[in-house]
């Protein structure tokens, strides 16, 4: 009888086991292939760069030294051109924002990971974290992009957080196959 328990035991446990790793591959399967920026403001002046100058200078700013980690896409969109308005609108629906609350918005705004950081202070003193955590979560942990609507407990939203799989240095989060870490 305590051998028939103990095999149900390990049958069960290597059932579960498949399961989470099988659940775990599809979700990598679908993850995708580097960090999306989206960054919108709002110059009606065609031949006026200021704004997206100072974007791309807080941006390397912001990122020197950890800018090649992981592969990001740099997307910029000026919301005064009807086109733009609409991906804008679009892509704030699409992370639970009303059309009541998008109009009232001050621009800049980025979004990065499924999260949104308004005006150029929030994006300025977010943007460093908020790249390494989003390289942390899609690269490192295999997490995917955080999806706001998404209804999850903390302990659901933990089941995912693998701590170990890379390496703390100075105070960054680095994957332990990038060269020169141990």
């Amino acid at each position: 009888m305590r051998k028939l328990l103990s095999l149900l035991l390990a049958l069960s446990l290597l059932a579960a086991l498949w399961g989470c790793s099988s659940s775990r591959e599809t979700q990598e399967e679908a993850l995708p292939e580097s960090i999306e920026f989206n960054f919108f403001y709002n110059e009606p002046c065609g031949s006026c760069q200021d704004q997206i100058n100072d974007f791309y200078n807080l941006f390397n700013e912001a990122l020197e030294g950890v800018k090649d980690l992981y592969p990001y896409d740099l997307n910029v969109y000026n919301v005064f051109k009807q086109s733009e308005s609409e991906t804008m609108n679009s892509a704030l629906e699409q992370l639970g924002y009303s059309q009541e609350i998008i109009r009232t918005l001050t621009f800049p705004i980025l979004t990065l990971n499924g999260k949104v950081y308004l005006g150029t202070d929030s994006i300025k003193e977010s943007l460093r974290e908020a790249y390494l955590t989003a390289g942390e979560d899609l690269f490192i942990c295999g997490r995917g992009v955080y999806n706001p609507l998404e209804e999850k407990t903390l302990a659901q939203q933990l089941e995912d957080y693998h701590p170990g799989e890379g390496e703390l240095h100075g105070g960054l989060f680095l994957p332990a196959h990038l060269p020169g870490v141990r």
